[in-house]
């Protein structure tokens, strides 16, 4: 990675006209690069928007993909992601090259660690399926120890906001992470994936699972969450009506 400007001004007292090379100079806008250029990811200059991207390559723009989705992942805040394509969660293996076909229909590729991620992007299960996939989070740990409402959906990236649809379980939800399936280890730091139970009507309406906080106490949670008993035995940190649910 080189610097823009001490190259132009290396050039200039060499009095030769510039050659520049594309994805070359580091950047944080566009106005640090050349004109018409543009600055990618908020790292490279390029003097040209790629096209034709295959798939899982990094990307900020629809028009990229040979597939024609740039999938974002489930922060609405990130300003790039992965070439995608449709698939079906939790059915027959459909993403090529062992992908993982996560809660929003999406294939993503898989990671092992941060180090296979770009940029401050974080190895984090990917929702709805079994494995990791490189993610923008806005709260590296994401505990799902936060309560949320239908007026203040206010969960950290790329948690969502499980709510009840029904008023007998209250109008608190809490800030989860989806899972793949009850038991399975796909949770950040230390929650649980936990099924939920299934006489409770929620939305978004495809979570059948969520990684909930395990907790001894109160003081654990936030936001109107309590510890209780939930969805069994084990304290969790939910909404304090859920228990109710049969």
């Amino acid at each position: 990675m080189r610097n823009l400007s001490i190259v132009l001004l290396a050039l200039s007292f060499a009095a030769c006209a510039p050659s520049l090379e594309s994805g070359v100079y580091t950047c944080k806008a566009d106005s640090e690069c050349p004109s018409g250029w543009t600055c990618r990811f908020g790292e490279l200059c390029y003097e040209s928007a790629p096209s034709n991207l295959a798939l899982y390559a990094h990307c900020e723009r629809n028009a990229e993909c040979a597939s024609g989705t740039c999938y974002l992942g489930f922060n609405d805040n990130s300003s790039s992601g992965f070439c995608s394509e449709s698939c079906t969660p939790n059915g027959p293996q459909t993403c090529p090259d062992d992908g993982l076909c996560v809660l929003d229909r999406q294939c993503v590729a898989p990671c092992t660690n941060d180090d296979q991620c770009p940029g401050t992007m974080k190895c984090v299960p990917a929702l709805g399926a079994m494995g990791r996939t490189c993610m923008d989070v806005d709260d590296p740990s994401l505990e799902s120890r936060m309560g949320c409402s239908t007026t203040n959906s206010n969960c950290p990236s790329p948690l969502v906001c499980l709510l009840s649809t029904s008023a007998t379980y209250g109008l608190i939800g809490a800030c989860v992470y989806p899972c793949g399936m009850e038991g399975v280890d796909s949770c950040p730091m230390d929650g649980k994936c936990m099924a939920i139970r299934a006489s409770m009507p929620v939305t978004p309406s495809m979570t059948t699972a969520a990684c909930l906080q395990p907790c001894m106490n109160n003081n654990e949670c936030t936001s109107g969450l309590t510890c209780v008993a939930y969805p069994g035995p084990e304290k969790h940190c939910v909404p304090p009506l859920w228990v109710n649910a049969p």
